[in-house]
């Protein structure tokens, strides 16, 4: 527990940081992403175990994993990667997010597994690729920061 408060501290340290410097910003996010990743994989296995060594078969543990998770992971990627909450709007959005990214994911694996045969190499490769796109897809469509969105409807109606 320690160690996940030093880190928000941390992150919280650098996030005055990155609000001078947009760059330092998006980098600062993408680990941010990379880290509350790594928490909510490690959590959506540990419910789909539990759930399997409930007694669950291995699809209906499936479900509930993903359910579950899908709430988890839009309060810890709203919290820790983008400092913002959103409601229900933006939990609908979060969603609609996770469908398309599954969608995107599933292409991007039909394309590789042409040239590369082995199911598990093909995913791995996959991997940086949509977690590349989930982050600007979280970042642009579903946690939009108001000053972001605010200064692109500026920006548009001054042309």
């Amino acid at each position: 527990m320690y160690a996940v408060t030093y880190a928000h501290e941390r992150a919280c340290d650098s996030f005055e940081l990155a609000r001078s410097h947009p760059r330092v910003s998006v980098s600062l996010q993408f680990v941010r992403f990379l880290v509350v990743g790594a928490v909510n994989t490690a959590f959506g296995y540990g419910v789909f175990a539990i759930t399997v060594l409930a007694g669950a078969l291995p699809l209906v543990a499936l479900v509930v994993t993903y359910i579950i998770g899908v709430i988890f992971n839009y309060f810890t990627t709203g919290k820790f990667v983008f400092k913002r909450g959103g409601g229900a709007a933006a939990f609908v959005r979060f969603v609609s997010a996770y469908v398309l990214i599954y969608a995107f994911n599933v292409g991007m694996y039909k394309l590789i597994n042409i040239l590369v045969a082995n199911p598990l190499l093909v995913q791995a490769m996959c991997v940086p690729i949509v977690a590349t796109f989930s982050f600007v897809l979280f970042k642009f469509h579903v946690f939009k920061d108001p000053v972001d969105v605010g200064l692109a409807a500026h920006q548009a109606s001054s042309k």
